[in-house]
């Protein structure tokens, strides 16, 4: 039960060395296209050495920081349950107990008040990146992605000499300080606050649509709901088995804490933590759904394009939001479905339209990426 930090990720052409798939199995497949430069970048940077050490810093701080607060908040209820089975108040003791489980579990998940994942965007020595800023959200372009960050999903932000972070919702991104200029911080914090009395930039154009894709698909009113689903059943359905080791652990632990009591204090932790495990699994599927759902409909709301082009080595994506070209041996995981493929890479799950990966580009991958078989 800790806060997720997750630092610098590789895109598809930043590692050369990595082992390359059997010429004989790539031979359908051409090399992929590099991806447009930038119009206009408002900035050009270019990564320095100190860089990864100087973000990751400042996120391992901000986590320090908000693990003090979440230990505080639950000594609070962890003292009055203690105080609560010495007065032997059992029946407020467990209450107190399944709330306290409860907002931990959510924790845990990953969501709820309490959770946060922090996120750095490093560019690595001698690399380039470039930002663009619009009236509604600005692009950031590196060596193997890019992307849009919506101006209205952003809750918070906090500057500082050498890093700005920016939150949304639990997840903290931090950038380099160089990034963005003073014009666009006043711009967004003016925008934070609600005041539409400031000069907005220029509006930013489409994103360059990807060139011979290997197959496309115009996003239906359902699909980001389907792929939202396909996430959120695959994370809740591993946790079964825990939950109930975890609710057994807890009777038992009632069981002996109450002494001679026990029996009945068992008997009545039980029907208490089978509830609350119960609510707790349904919240946390609910508010995961609702989480992912928003997510997908960024790039796959009803009407949007999305296409994939297919390359020996690497694959490229292209939505709204968001183009960007994803090694083959940096996928960690994949499953296919009747309507979706999720896949897990740089340490993160999601899910993409079953009709932009064609069975011989399943086969290619899993060809390229034994691991995946």
């Amino acid at each position: 039960m800790r806060d997720q930090i997750d630092g610098p990720t590789q895109s598809a052409t930043e590692n050369p060395e990595a082992a390359q798939p059997n010429p004989a199995q790539t031979r359908r497949f051409g090399p992929l296209s590099a991806i447009p430069a930038m119009e206009q970048p408002d900035v050009a940077l270019v990564g320095k050495p100190e860089y990864a050490e100087l973000l990751m810093t400042t996120v391992r701080r901000r986590a320090r920081i908000h693990g003090r607060l979440v230990g505080l908040a639950a000594a609070i209820p962890l003292v009055l349950m203690v105080v609560l089975w010495v007065l032997h108040q059992d029946a407020i003791a467990m209450a107190v107990t399944a709330v306290a489980a409860f907002v931990v579990f959510l924790r845990w998940m990953g969501i709820g008040p309490l959770a946060r994942t922090y996120r750095a965007v490093i560019p690595l020595d001698g690399q380039s990146m470039t930002i663009r800023f619009g009236p509604d959200a600005f692009d950031l372009q590196g060596p193997g992605d890019r992307v849009r960050f919506p101006h209205s999903r952003f809750r918070a932000i906090q500057v500082e000499p050498e890093t700005i972070t920016l939150r949304m919702r639990n997840t903290l991104i931090t950038f380099p300080r160089e990034l963005f200029p003073d014009t666009a911080i006043d711009y967004l914090r003016a925008r934070l606050a609600g005041h539409d009395d400031v000069a907005a930039p220029p509006p930013l154009p489409s994103l360059p649509p990807l060139g011979q894709p290997t197959a496309q698909v115009t996003a239906g009113p359902d699909t980001a709901s389907q792929l939202a689903w396909a996430v959120t059943w695959r994370s809740n359905r591993q946790l079964t088995q825990l939950n109930a080791i975890v609710a057994v652990t807890l009777v038992l632990t009632a069981v002996v804490v109450g002494g001679e009591r026990g029996l009945a204090a068992g008997a009545f932790a039980a029907g208490v933590i089978i509830l609350v495990v119960l609510a707790a699994r349904l919240t946390a599927a609910v508010i995961d759904f609702a989480r992912m759902q928003r997510g997908f409909t960024a790039y796959a709301a009803d009407g949007d394009v999305l296409a994939t082009r297919f390359g020996p080595d690497a694959f490229a994506v292209r939505t709204a939001e968001m183009h960007s070209h994803i090694r083959y041996d940096r996928i960690a995981k994949l499953t296919v479905r009747r309507h979706t493929v999720l896949m897990t890479h740089g340490g993160r799950a999601t899910a993409y339209p079953r009709e932009l990966f064609p069975d011989t580009a399943i086969a290619h991958i899993r060809a390229a990426n034994p691991s995946l078989l």
